[in-house]
């Protein structure tokens, strides 16, 4: 069965990667972001890298039932199918996350005042009478932007910890197979 994917944010950055990523695997895609240019410019590409399907629709996330209702159009809405939706998260799991600010409290706070501030800043001035505040108005509504950012030298191919997040059941096995094998040297040493 062919995957069928919901992708908030994909005419650029993560969104776009994220989708472009899908579309190479075939999956059937349904692409929602504000920007008109990089909307269209996401849904050639996904389509030129072998999407099964490729549905657009412009939308804000802020407006939460814009939201449902593109991804009730796109066969994934909270009934579809029966099935409940499956979620990939950016940048870390939820539920680690609150793991962790229950057992330390605040550490996360300040490794992310500490590491985040300076990995997200620049120290390029800024100049008034041109910048432009995204909120308002996407940034790729006119010209399209693509996946690539400001930050794109520093970002890497692959990730360590995305690999193990997705085969979560192999690394368990193995993690298991060698704790079972430690446990059965440290045994016999012991005797």
């Amino acid at each position: 069965m062919t995957q069928r994917v919901v992708i908030t944010g994909a005419s650029a950055g993560v969104g776009r990667a994220v989708a472009l990523a899908y579309a190479a695997r075939g999956a059937r895609l349904a692409l929602l972001a504000r920007g008109a240019a990089g909307l269209a410019a996401a849904e050639r590409d996904c389509r030129r890298l072998g999407a099964a399907e490729v549905r657009t629709c412009q939308v804000d996330v802020a407006d939460a039932g814009a939201v449902q209702r593109a991804a009730a159009a796109a066969g994934r809405g909270p009934r579809a199918a029966g099935r409940g939706p499956r979620e990939l998260n950016v940048g870390g799991r939820t539920c680690r996350a609150r793991l962790g600010n229950v057992l330390f409290p605040g550490l996360l706070d300040r490794k992310l005042a500490r590491d985040g501030y300076d990995s997200q800043q620049t120290d390029a001035p800024i100049d008034r009478a041109t910048w432009r505040d995204n909120p308002d108005r996407p940034g790729d509504d006119e010209q399209d932007r693509g996946a690539e950012g400001v930050f794109t030298d520093r970002a890497r191919r692959h990730s360590a910890a995305l690999w193990v997040s997705a085969h979560k059941p192999a690394v368990s096995a193995l993690t298991l197979g060698g704790l079972l094998v430690a446990a059965g040297g440290l045994a016999r040493r012991l005797r």
